[in-house]
């Protein structure tokens, strides 16, 4: 019956309608109606929100190493045969290895666990003839909203005292609607030559806002003014810190010579399938039987929870596939 039970945060008080204003960041959804995708991923966050030591450098190191140490092979930023996938090859109706970038090497595998986009991944099929029944699989999925951010680096003491490292702001715009605040250390670029060292006493602070989809078609110069628009509602928050700011940008923009940055953070999808108890989306099994999709398009209505099942279940699939207890193993 819970599962079915309409949730009691509908008052039209302030508070409410800011608390609110957070499933947008919380789930995938664009316009979740369901109780379950309403209410489980808003009571997690609201309980205690989830930090892992390190952030995601953390998390990925502590992945990678336990991938090796399982005997698999991990392509890193830092690997002589690049990381970067550029294309899917078939055998048939199967699916048989990948090949990266400026290599012609074809890492196969008895199967593909696909965790990234259905719109980067339908970019790695390059015979769109022969695999149409995988291509509209993926294109059940529609991206209707995109979270734009605007980024500021000022020193620790320019800060409004008692900014948390989460902060949610009802702008009173109906156009950006609630944004989302994060209080990050600053860290330097593998590229910018600085040490570690000189960003102590730095914070990056990241305002996102979701926009439709569809500005992306309005041109740099539309984005550019949401930008300033936020830039106004940070000086709003934070009225003294502006002066103090030593960098600000735009990832969607200033990023956008890097190969991969123009890929969302953080869409909301909406999708053509019907979904079990308003929380799925893709199916995991695909029409290429060896490919399973494991990313936050299968169950976006339950938010990183859904990313953490699907990836599990995935996991327990290739193991029946494989018919193997430890499918890295021999």
């Amino acid at each position: 019956p819970g599962l079915d039970t309409p949730p009691r945060l509908a008052s039209d008080t302030p508070a409410a309608a800011l608390v609110r204003g957070l499933r947008p960041f919380i789930n995938h959804l664009e316009k979740p109606e369901s109780p379950l995708a309403l209410t489980r991923p808003l009571s997690q966050v609201l309980a205690a929100p989830s930090y892992f030591t390190g952030g995601h450098d953390g998390l990925r190191e502590m992945l990678t190493r336990r991938l090796a140490e399982l005997g698999g092979d991990v392509l890193g930023r830092d690997s002589p045969t690049g990381f970067i996938v550029e294309e899917l090859s078939f055998d048939g109706s199967k699916f048989a290895g990948v090949k990266l970038v400026r290599s012609d090497t074809l890492y196969r595998a008895a199967c593909m666990v696909a965790a990234t986009d259905s719109g980067a991944l339908r970019r790695l099929v390059t015979d769109k003839k022969h695999h149409r029944g995988l291509l509209e699989h993926l294109d059940q999925s529609n991206t209707k909203s995109i979270l734009f951010t605007v980024n500021w680096v000022v020193p620790e003491a320019a800060l409004p005292r008692g900014l948390g490292e989460l902060t949610l702001v009802d702008t009173q715009d109906a156009e950006l609607g609630a944004m989302l605040l994060q209080i990050h250390p600053a860290r330097p670029s593998a590229t910018s030559g600085k040490e570690p060292k000189d960003a102590e006493g730095l914070r990056v602070v990241c305002a996102g806002v979701f926009i439709p989809a569809s500005a992306r078609e309005l041109g740099e110069e539309h984005l550019q003014a949401l930008a300033t628009r936020i830039d106004a509602q940070l000086d709003a928050v934070m009225p003294f810190t502006a002066q103090h700011r030593l960098l600000r940008s735009v990832p969607y923009l200033d990023a956008s010579g890097s190969r991969g940055t123009r890929l969302m953070p953080h869409p909301l999808y909406s999708f053509e399938s019907e979904a079990v108890l308003g929380v799925t989306g893709l199916s995991q099994r695909t029409p290429v039987k060896n490919l399973l999709l494991a990313g936050r398009e299968v169950l976006p209505g339950l938010g990183l929870e859904g990313e953490l099942l699907a990836g599990v279940r995935a996991a327990r699939l290739v193991q029946d596939m494989l018919k193997k207890k430890d499918p890295l193993k021999g």
